[in-house]
């Protein structure tokens, strides 16, 4: 008794690590700073029980009411997973069979990003192919705040896989690549002096790094010559002998379970979102 509500929502709300009633396991969890937060725009403290207004028997009063979603997935079916095919051409651009939806939320945009980011090169050469069941990969649906989260898991996977490749095929062929760039360097200027770098002896796949497009060694010299672009590299591979077309897929179902829908338990998502909205009335 006489335990200001805002204290009883701090004492009770979900905290990392615990599981719900429902069987939620919670991972990471934003709940208590989202009632913070709200509580000083709100300005909850200076508020509550001080509402009185100027007309005989008006009050002013202020409330808090939170929210818990699925976020990590939102499994109702046995599978809750994405697959994703990435596609390389022969100019460093990438093409992204998803069975994910874009209606609107931004679905594109962050298979877009994420695909960017983890492969290494710049979104503009990132293109998403549109939806179509004859040609994409397995995916459960657009619902449940879960797109991103699994086709971005499965983005990151098939990126990996590519990276991987593209490390390995570099140990035979980047040191020619940078030689042909040391040779345009000398015609420009014939007193250009390249550093003592064995870009040969040095190129094993553990020592490349992707980046925006370029290829490099990530402890060789700095320089643009001492980079090569993705899409020249890739046309060194097509067009060697026995050449090789640069292809990767992955499947990423999340770590969650299939709820006993009579009980109306089980964790059903690999994370979740919380939020808190307030109000004066």
């Amino acid at each position: 008794a006489g335990i200001d509500p805002f204290e009883l929502r701090l004492i009770n709300c979900n905290q990392p690590g615990e599981t719900t009633p429902m069987g939620l396991e919670i991972t990471t969890c934003g709940l208590r700073e989202c009632l913070e937060a709200t509580a000083e725009k709100l300005d909850w403290k200076g508020k509550r029980g001080r509402g009185k207004g100027k007309r005989r028997n008006r009050r002013r009063g202020v409330g808090m009411a939170s929210l818990i979603h699925v976020g990590g997935s939102g499994r109702i079916y046995r599978s809750d997973a994405s697959g994703i095919i990435l596609r390389l051409d022969d100019y460093g651009n990438v093409y992204v069979y998803s069975g994910g939806v874009e209606m609107g939320q931004g679905h594109h945009s962050a298979l877009t990003l994420g695909v960017a980011e983890s492969l290494g090169v710049k979104p503009e050469n990132v293109f998403i192919n549109q939806t179509d069941t004859a040609t994409c990969p397995w995916d459960v649906g657009t619902h449940a705040s879960r797109g991103a989260f699994t086709a971005l898991n499965a983005a990151a996977m098939a990126s990996a896989e590519l990276r991987e490749r593209i490390f390995t095929l570099a140990e035979d062929l980047f040191h020619c690549e940078v030689g042909k760039n040391l040779q345009k360097q000398r015609q420009k200027n014939p007193l250009f002096r390249p550093p003592d770098f064995d870009f040969q002896g040095e190129s094993s796949r553990e020592r490349f790094d992707l980046r925006d497009g370029r290829l490099y060694l990530k402890d060789g010299p700095d320089e643009p010559w001492a980079r090569v672009g993705l899409g020249r590299f890739l046309r060194a591979v097509h067009f060697r002998e026995g050449g090789e077309m640069l292809t990767a897929e992955a499947f990423y179902d999340p770590p969650s379970v299939l709820p006993d829908w009579q009980q109306g338990y089980g964790n059903m998502s690999a994370c979740y979102a919380f939020g808190t909205q307030g109000a004066e009335v």
